[in-house]
């Protein structure tokens, strides 16, 4: 399933909005309506075939009105049912349907979006299927599918059809219902100004928003679809607003109160977690991270837990957080801020669109990558997909958002996403940085303006949209030190990022790895393991010295080397512990 559009909307909202100005564009969108063929022609709606696309009537399932559009399997083709509307080029469009029947092997159906010239040409499009081998396939049952794209430059017009390829044996149907079409853009947020917990499994928020209840849906919850959501039968005055619990829809909401929403909790903590206290993260002392689950032979003497999980989905997080925190531990969330781990971005599984021109290429246009993870430019794109994550993990339980190593490489600078960068940044052509000593100062000067201001995005993420989730959430930088970063030719805005008041703090990312690296770079011949373990992590007691920033020292026992032996991890681990805990102003550990 394609995700729904969840970029960040507002600061300061539970519940996405969808937009006022962005209601359905299509007409007669539940088939409800005949036209002037009679009772089989949907209103409204061009068939390919009026004899094998006609309306079908629809009993005992609420959300469905009395009609819905069948498409019959008699021919081995496709057909569909479609409306064309203008489009305007740029703008964002998100469309979704509804379908149930029987399907066998190789039938599909389709939620489709085309993009038209102004002489009714098509561009391209965009679509979403639905088959009987995907998960969540039901024989009968209404299942929802969406697709979210931007219409290209020149499209004059966007073709929206309720599609299917069916064999023509004879031995399946397809029907859909509650089609939609409208534009995304930004409106006037949704502020929870109440919420309590009313049971172990529902939370109850009282919502300021400028529209009805039919102009929102629960984020990242795509079992809560717009077709669904919307059908709920409300009124817009309030006074008979609708309740969602446990993804079952009713209208009675017993307090009667205006603009109540009621939205599903997953664990007896909750969904939203409503009046949590996250704030606590900061007083955590030791920690660790982790990609799984709680398990006792893991789970060391400890009040602080990270669980990492770059590129995974919300279900997953909510129930990998709850397994750590159901055993009292405050639970942050880490991912990568440098690399796309999964390819989730790159590949267009995230929205569609290929952002392969964001990864960061070498001198020879060779992509940057750490086994098959691509290091990123912190482009818009790249940026937004961070934000989204920070959210989801906000959501979820997470109550500090930890974007690791936010960093880019000194021999890169070559992608075309950089080149374009550095064109709007500077106001003149691109330099490549091995052309002159000024172009190579001019590329790392912008790396770290572009990781400072992905940062300074993300930290008011978090602050923003997580403050009204949780408590204080925590906005910490896990990160290298200059001297890892001379030594493994990267560039980081380190002493600049201090500048950034709601940093809340740091890791100081040192391990056996880093601290033989920067051996390299000293010149004494009194140089040792050891003396090079305390200037890494002084190094992290000087940035921090003086400011407000919490302050935590990593320490690991080994890094992914199959050169070294346990013997030579053992004795480097000593000598690293010993460095850390001679740091007098820091007390607090990874």
């Amino acid at each position: 399933m394609t995700r729904m559009n969840i970029k960040k909307l507002s600061s300061a909202i539970l519940i996405s909005c969808a937009g006022l100005a962005n209601a359905n564009l299509l007409g007669n969108p539940g088939f409800e309506i005949a036209g002037p063929g009679g009772s089989s022609d949907p209103a409204d709606w061009f068939r390919t075939n009026t004899s094998i696309v006609k309306r079908h009537e629809e009993t005992g399932q609420a959300g469905h009105g009395d009609w819905m559009v069948l498409m019959q399997d008699n021919a081995n083709n496709y057909h569909w049912a479609s409306q064309t509307l203008p489009a305007s080029p740029g703008v964002e469009y998100f469309a979704s349907a509804q379908f149930k029947g029987v399907m066998q092997a190789g039938e599909v159906a389709y939620i489709y979006v085309g993009w038209l010239d102004a002489g009714g040409a098509e561009m391209g499009n965009n679509l979403t299927t639905y088959t009987a081998a995907d998960a969540d396939y039901l024989d009968w049952g209404w299942v929802t599918r969406s697709v979210t794209a931007t219409a290209p430059a020149g499209a004059a017009q966007v073709s929206v059809r309720v599609m299917s390829y069916l064999d023509g044996q004879g031995n399946s149907a397809l029907f859909a219902d509650n089609a939609l079409l409208r534009s995304v853009g930004s409106v006037d947020p949704a502020t929870i100004i109440d919420g309590a917990v009313v049971s172990s499994n529902v939370i109850r928020l009282v919502v300021d928003a400028p529209g009805t209840a039919d102009n929102y849906y629960p984020k990242f919850k795509e079992d809560l679809m717009d077709g669904d959501w919307a059908g709920v039968a409300h009124s817009n005055d309030g006074t008979n607003p609708f309740v969602v619990t446990n993804l079952l829809y009713s209208t009675a909401d017993a307090t009667g109160t205006n603009k109540v929403v009621y939205v599903p909790a997953d664990t007896k903590t909750g969904f939203f977690r409503m009046g949590k206290v996250a704030g606590l993260f900061k007083a955590v002392k030791t920690m660790f991270q982790t990609n799984e689950f709680y398990d006792p032979r893991e789970a060391m003497a400890l009040d602080g837990i990270i669980v990492h999980r770059h590129g995974v989905g919300f279900s997953d997080l909510v129930s990998h957080i709850a397994s750590w925190e159901g055993r009292g531990a405050a639970v942050g969330r880490m991912f990568f801020a440098d690399s796309d781990a999964g390819n989730a971005y790159t590949s267009g599984a995230w929205d569609g669109t290929n952002h392969a021109d964001d990864i960061e290429t070498d001198q020879g246009g060779n992509p940057i990558l750490v086994g098959s993870r691509p290091y990123m430019v912190p482009t818009s794109g790249w940026t937004s997909y961070l934000e989204e994550q920070a959210e989801m993990s906000l959501l979820a339980g997470a109550a500090a958002i930890f974007p690791e190593e936010p960093l880019a490489h000194a021999y890169s600078g070559y992608s075309p996403s950089f080149q374009q960068l550095w064109v709007q940044h500077y106001g003149f052509p691109w330099q490549a940085q091995h052309t002159s000593a000024l172009a190579r100062f001019l590329t790392a000067q912008l790396k770290a303006k572009l990781y400072l201001d992905l940062e300074a995005s993300l930290m008011q993420t978090t602050h923003t949209f997580g403050g009204a989730v949780v408590s204080d959430p925590a906005f910490v930088i896990p990160i290298h030190s200059i001297y890892g970063n001379i030594a493994g030719q990267l560039v980081a805005p380190l002493g600049d990022s201090t500048s950034l008041d709601e940093v809340d703090g740091y890791i100081g990312q040192i391990w056996t790895g880093p601290i033989n690296w920067s051996l390299g770079q000293y010149s004494s011949s009194e140089k040792s393991f050891f003396s090079s373990a305390y200037a890494l992590y002084d190094y992290f007691t000087q940035l921090t010295v003086g400011t407000d920033k919490k302050l935590w020292l990593l320490v690991d026992p080994v890094e992914d080397d199959p050169n070294h032996t346990w013997t030579e991890f053992l004795e480097w681990y000593r000598h690293s512990v010993t460095a850390m805990l001679l740091m007098p102003t820091v007390d607090s550990y990874e």
